[in-house]
């Protein structure tokens, strides 16, 4: 079996901003958050992908 590279796709769709909520992240098990900006989304978002990524090559 061969194993290949997980990609990411850049989706602005992804990320919500709620009025006095803050932001949340759209994922395929629902949504997450709130977080205090954006910055603190994506970075969330990156430790996701990148645990997957462990995952998928262990």
């Amino acid at each position: 079996m061969q194993m290949t590279k997980l990609t990411t796709r850049r989706n602005e769709q992804r990320f919500i901003h709620i009025s006095r909520q803050g932001w949340y992240l759209r994922t395929r098990e629902g949504l997450k958050g709130p977080f205090e900006n954006r910055s603190n989304a994506q970075a969330f978002l990156d430790t996701i992908i990148e645990e997957n990524r462990i995952i998928a090559y262990t």
